[in-house]
């Protein structure tokens, strides 16, 4: 598949076609926020190949509103980044050498 803005096509993908592998997640207890943040999103990591960064830990609380520091899950998906604003992330959350390899990676057809 090549990479290219989903915008208008969002129905093409689900997590059954962006996935090719069936992965059981070893962490299966999600009270605690830090060991989300230490074993869940590790685990995510590695397994999808991403970086987690200005994470949000939502859960659904009947009769509570969305705010600072309550955030209900969000009922669809979203990307609230710009191609702009990914590059900015990629070099700060990388070194250098790293950064343009994988700014390499994504700009290629």
């Amino acid at each position: 598949m090549s990479r290219s803005d989903a915008r208008g096509k969002e129905h093409k993908y689900t997590i059954d076609t962006a996935v090719q592998n069936r992965h059981l997640a070893k962490h299966i207890i999600f009270i605690n926020d830090e060991e989300i943040k230490a074993k869940y999103y590790l685990e995510c990591m590695e397994l999808l190949r991403v970086v987690v960064f200005d994470h949000t830990i939502r859960r659904r609380r009947p009769g509570t509103l969305d705010g600072p520091q309550m955030r209900q899950p969000v009922p669809h998906e979203h990307v609230d980044r710009t191609p702009t604003s990914s590059i900015s992330r990629v070099h700060k959350h990388f070194p250098p050498s790293e950064a343009s390899d994988l700014l390499l990676v994504v700009s290629k057809p």
